[in-house]
């Protein structure tokens, strides 16, 4: 009977801790696939693309001990597999003295809650469910062979999470995890057809960029 009771106090933890999901603004279109046309610039260019900057704020606070080198590398990791699958870049390593144009990409996290509703929360089991909320922020510069800025897209997206025990069991494709993940690659993919558009990509030489 005890090992009855303990299992059924194990399964109502994890519905505890797991029950959240969440839902994006919607601010940034989904891009999807890209459009046919930001194949056809001609020359493939040899980027690099760096994550120079990551950092996640709870309240105004940095949280230091939510920016692990593992979220770090899957930042990474997508950013740079947006740039790969849009077929317009010829990727080379970060530092490579062959590379003609260089992206830096920062991302910042701002994560707001209400500490009224975070004890009631917890104080009910979850019964009560709260609500918290993150932006985030995705800048990309884009520089020239000379380190020269030739432009800069920012873009912004707001994704809200909801608290509640079984909610995992609800919407079980919500997790937040994995709508943060996506979120970081509809924002780098829109940043990259922004700056196709605003002509970033067009030419380049010897001298930088050609007018």
């Amino acid at each position: 009977m005890k090992h009855i009771q303990s299992y059924l106090a194990f399964l109502v933890l994890v519905a505890i801790f797991n029950s959240c999901a969440a839902w994006r603004s919607e601010d940034v279109i989904e891009v999807g696939e890209y459009p046919n046309e930001s194949t056809t610039l001609g020359k493939k260019l040899k980027t690099s693309v760096k994550l120079s900057f990551y950092e996640v704020y709870d309240e105004k606070e940095l949280q230091k001990d939510k920016i692990k080198p593992k979220d770090q590398k899957k930042m990474k990791e997508l950013v740079k597999k947006a740039y790969e699958e849009s077929d317009t870049f010829d990727l080379v390593e970060e530092n490579s003295p062959s590379k003609e144009l260089s992206v830096e990409v920062s991302i910042l996290r701002q994560k707001k809650s209400h500490l009224f509703s975070d004890i009631l929360t917890a104080a009910t089991l979850y019964l009560v469910p709260k609500r918290t909320s993150e932006k985030i922020t995705l800048t990309t510069k884009f520089f020239n062979k000379k380190q020269q800025l030739i432009g800069m897209v920012e873009k912004v997206e707001s994704v809200v999470v909801w608290h509640q025990i079984f909610m995992i069991f609800a919407f079980p494709f919500n997790i937040p995890s994995s709508v943060i993940e996506e979120t970081i690659t509809d924002l780098t993919r829109s940043s990259i057809l922004e700056a196709m558009s605003e002509g970033h990509f067009i030419e380049f030489t010897e001298e930088g960029l050609n007018p």
